[in-house]
C-alpha cells in the first residue's frame, strides 16, 4: 500500500538530501584510494627533491660537468646533433649523444648555469626511484615499493651524484625501468612486457657504450628462477622473450651507431670501440693511474657508504638461505641478489674503477633491504611508515625550504684562481676566435686541458683559440695565428708558462694570463716536457 502523507514526503526529502552526501562520500573514498596508491611513487621522489634541489647551484664545473655541458649546448646552438663536436674540427665519439641532447636542450632553452646543468640529472634520479619502486611493488607489494624507493634515494653514494652531469645516472634510470618491465612480465606471465624492456635498454645504449646490454642476461638469469610463488617460465620462452628485447634495443640504438660508422669509418670505430671500451677496460685512459684500483674497491665502497641498507640486505640474504618454504618476498630478494652480485662482478673485471659506475648496485641493495624490512622488520617500522605517510610530505617540504634559505654550503666553492679568471673575462675586451670578421684580441690556450677549455665555453659561449703547432697543446680548438695584443691562458699542471715577449696581466695560483707584446712568441716549459 502506497502512502502519500507527511511521512512519505519527509522520507523523499531525506533520500534526496542524502544523494549528494553519498556522492561526496564516494568521491572522497576514491580520492583517498588514489592517494594511498600514489604515495608509493610520490614520497621517494619528494624525498629526493628535498635532498637535491636546495643549493643545487653551489660548487663549480668540476670533473666532466663543463665538458659534457659545453658539448651538449653547442650541439643545439649549431644544429649539429647527430655528430657531436667538441672544439672546432674535433669530433666527439666517446659517448652516444642522448644525454648530451637532454642536458644541452635544457641549457640552450633556459640558461647555462650549474643548476640547469644538474637539473636533468635530478630528473634521471627520479626515474631511478620510480623504476626501483616499480620493481619492488610488482614483486612484493606497495610497502616494499615505498621502502625500496626511499632506501635508494637515501643512499649517499646515489643522491650525491645528482650534483653533476651524470651519464651513469641516466643509464641506471633506463636499466631500472627495464628491470621493472621484466618483473611485470614474469609476474603476469606475459612475454610482451619482457620484450618491451628492450626500449629502455636501447636508450641505455644511447647513453654509454654497450654497458646496457649486460642487463639483459642478468635479468634473464633471474627470470628463469624467480623463486617464491612465481611460476618460472620455460627456458625456451625466456630466451625467446629476451631475444625479442635485444632486437628492440638494437632497433633503438643501431641507427646512430651504424650511421657513425658509415659517415666516419675507422675513426669512429677506433675511438668508440677501441679507446672508450677496450682501453678504458684496461685502465689505459687515465695517465695518472688513479682510476686503476684493486678488485675489492666496489666491496669497500658498498660496505663503507651503503649503511644501513647493506645491513638489511645482508639480513635478507640470510633469511632467504634459512627459509624452509617460499615466501611472498623471495622473488624480490632473489632479483636484488642476482642484480647486485652480477654488477659487482662485471664492474670489478674492469681495471678502471670509479664509484659512480656502481649506481645500479645500490638499487639491488635497496630491493633486498625493502623485502627484509617488510617481512621481518615491519612490526617496529609500521609507526614510522604511518608518520611518514601522514606528516612526512609537509615536514619534508618545510625542511627543504628552510634548508634552501639557510646560508649553508654543501659543496666547495669555485677555486680562487678560476673565480679570478672569470672576473677578468667579464671585463676583458675579447672576441670569439671563430669569427674572422671580429676585431679585437682573442684568448689562446697555452696547453689548456679539455675540461677547462669547456669551462670557458660555458662562461663565454666561445672556445679559446689554439695556435698552430704549439707543443703540449690539446688537439682541436679554434686554430689560428696569434697576433700582437692577443692573450694566452696558461694552467700550471699543463707545464707551459709565459715566455719572452709576454707580459702577465693575471696570475693567481695555478692560472696565469699573459698578453703577447712582441714576436716571436715562445712560451716556455716551467717543468720538463712530457715528451
Amino acid at each position: 500500500m502506497q502512502t502519500d502523507g507527511p511521512s512519505a514526503r519527509r522520507e523523499t526529502r531525506v533520500r534526496a538530501s542524502s544523494t549528494p552526501a553519498r556522492a561526496c562520500s564516494r568521491v572522497r573514498a576514491w580520492w583517498r584510494r588514489r592517494l594511498v596508491a600514489g604515495r608509493v611513487w610520490v614520497l621517494p621522489v619528494l624525498v629526493l627533491a628535498c635532498l637535491t634541489l636546495p643549493h643545487l647551484d653551489q660548487g663549480d664545473w668540476r670533473g666532466d660537468q663543463a665538458w659534457y655541458a659545453a658539448i651538449g649546448v653547442q650541439a643545439w646552438r649549431t644544429g649539429e646533433l647527430w655528430t657531436l663536436w667538441a672544439w672546432d674540427g674535433m669530433r666527439y665519439f666517446n659517448k652516444p649523444p642522448l644525454v648530451f641532447w637532454i642536458h644541452g636542450f635544457v641549457l640552450d632553452r633556459v640558461y647555462v648555469t650549474l643548476a640547469m646543468a644538474r637539473l636533468p640529472t635530478v630528473a634521471a634520479a627520479a626515474l631511478c626511484a620510480i623504476g626501483a619502486v616499480g620493481v619492488a611493488r610488482e614483486l612484493s607489494g606497495r610497502r616494499a615499493g615505498l621502502l625500496a624507493g626511499a632506501a635508494l634515494v637515501l643512499t649517499y653514494e646515489f643522491f650525491r651524484r645528482t650534483r653533476e652531469v651524470s651519464l651513469d645516472m641516466w643509464q641506471t634510470a633506463f636499466l631500472l625501468l627495464a628491470a621493472w618491465l621484466v618483473a611485470r612480465g614474469v609476474r603476469t606471465g606475459r612475454a610482451r612486457w619482457v620484450i618491451a624492456c628492450g626500449l629502455p635498454v636501447g636508450l641505455a645504449l644511447m647513453t654509454k657504450p654497450l654497458v646496457g646490454l649486460l642487463a639483459i642476461p642478468i635479468l634473464a638469469a633471474w627470470a628463469i628462477f624467480p623463486g617464491g610463488t612465481l611460476v618460472p617460465p620455460s627456458r625456451a620462452r625466456v630466451l625467446a622473450s629476451f631475444a625479442g628485447a635485444i632486437a628492440v634495443a638494437m632497433l633503438i640504438a643501431a641507427p646512430w651507431h651504424l650511421s657513425m660508422w658509415q659517415i666516419h669509418g675507422n675513426d669512429f670505430l677506433a675511438q668508440y670501440f677501441g679507446a672508450e671500451i677496450a682501453s678504458r677496460a684496461a685502465g689505459e685512459l687515465d695517465p695518472t693511474g688513479a682510476s686503476v684500483k684493486p678488485w675489492w674497491f666496489y666491496l669497500y665502497r658498498l660496505g663503507a657508504h651503503g649503511w644501513p641498507w647493506t645491513l638489511f640486505a645482508a639480513l635478507a640474504i640470510v633469511s632467504l638461505w634459512r627459509a624452509k618454504s617460499p615466501g611472498r618476498h623471495e622473488p624480490l630478494i632473489r632479483l636484488g641478489l642476482v642484480w647486485t652480485v652480477a654488477w659487482m662482478v662485471l664492474l670489478s673485471l674492469f681495471a678502471e674503477k670509479r664509484d659512480r659506475y656502481m649506481l645500479p648496485v645500490h638499487a639491488g641493495v635497496a630491493w633486498m633491504s625493502a623485502a627484509w624490512l617488510v617481512r621481518w622488520g615491519w612490526a617496529w617500522l609500521r609507526p614510522v611508515e604511518r608518520a611518514m605517510v601522514r606528516k612526512g610530505p609537509a615536514v619534508l617540504v618545510i625542511g627543504a625550504i628552510v634548508f634552501a634559505a639557510l646560508p649553508v654550503r654543501v659543496q666547495r666553492p669555485i677555486a680562487p684562481e678560476w673565480a679570478a679568471l672569470r672576473a677578468w673575462l667579464r671585463n676583458a675586451p675579447l672576441v670569439d676566435p671563430a669569427d674572422p670578421q671580429a676585431e679585437g684580441p682573442v684568448l689562446f690556450m697555452g696547453g689548456l686541458e679539455a675540461g677547462d677549455a669547456a669551462r670557458i665555453y660555458v662562461w663565454e659561449n666561445w672556445w679559446a683559440a689554439q695556435p698552430p703547432g704549439l707543443e703540449g697543446a690539446e688537439p682541436g680548438g679554434r686554430v689560428r695565428e696569434p697576433r700582437i695584443g692577443d692573450f694566452v691562458l696558461y694552467e700550471r699542471n699543463q707545464g707551459l708558462a709565459p715566455g719572452p715577449g709576454e707580459s702577465v696581466v693575471l696570475e693567481r695560483d695555478d692560472v696565469t694570463v699573459s698578453r703577447i707584446d712582441e714576436f716571436p712568441w715562445r712560451p716556455v716549459w716551467w717543468m720538463r716536457s712530457p715528451d
